[in-house]
């Protein structure tokens, strides 16, 4: 088995340099207050967080993968964005943020908390939750039990360990249902309403990269802090 860093750079490698913004960011993007302060978790090679920065944001960008993250700087700095961007190279795995509390308008993460069991992904909640600035927000997808041909592709490539878990060469995938995330939530000693989870779908037609199962689209589980 490969260790994270690893497994992630090699997946960053065959990452398209001009990978597209996703829907999601510019659907996002147009709640956020002008000029936020942004933190991006996990977003690797960076598609979503050179949109914020081209959107006049300051955007800290996390994730395991040096590779990753050594190309968003590089796109940043052709587009003339380096001094608004920020990377930290950090394992989620650990359950713990190298954020200080009170920094941030916006915590974003698309596609990246689905990799971590209910324990962990309630530590990472809380210290999203910390991050957050008095009136912040944080806006969070994970991939949903209810897309079928996400299930059917991860069924077939991965041995489930438990509900809404399952391992895939050594790591870890999940994918948990409304009602698991509210108790992961609730497990996160937030403030009573401060969290809200919908189901959403993400376009992904006309992109140049894809997801492995092929899907043109996602069905996905949005869960929105509000501090």
């Amino acid at each position: 088995m490969l260790d994270i860093k690893t497994y992630w750079n090699n997946s960053s490698a065959s990452i398209p340099d001009d990978k597209d913004v996703s829907n999601y960011a510019i659907e996002k993007e147009k709640l956020f207050p002008r000029e936020s302060v942004i933190c991006d978790l996990g977003g690797g090679t960076g598609a979503d967080a050179l949109y914020f920065l081209q959107k006049g944001h300051q955007v800290t960008l996390i994730d395991v993968s040096d590779l990753a993250l050594s190309k968003a700087l590089t796109t940043a700095r052709n587009l003339g964005f380096e001094d608004l961007i920020k990377t930290k190279q950090h394992d989620l795995n650990t359950g713990q943020l190298p954020l200080q509390a009170d920094t941030y308008d916006v915590v974003y993460s698309r596609l990246a908390l689905h990799y971590f069991r209910s324990a962990i992904l309630s530590q990472l909640i809380s210290g999203i939750y910390a991050a957050l600035k008095s009136n912040g927000v944080a806006y969070l997808t994970l991939k949903s039990p209810d897309d079928q041909a996400e299930m059917k592709y991860l069924e077939e490539t991965s041995a489930k360990l438990e509900d809404g878990v399952f391992d895939e060469d050594g790591h870890i995938k999940t994918r948990f249902n409304i009602k698991q995330l509210e108790q992961i939530l609730l497990s996160a000693d937030l403030p009573k309403g401060a969290f809200k989870i919908r189901r959403c779908i993400e376009k992904l037609d006309g992109r140049k990269d894809k997801v492995k199962s092929g899907s043109t689209q996602l069905l996905i589980n949005e869960i929105e802090l509000h501090k």
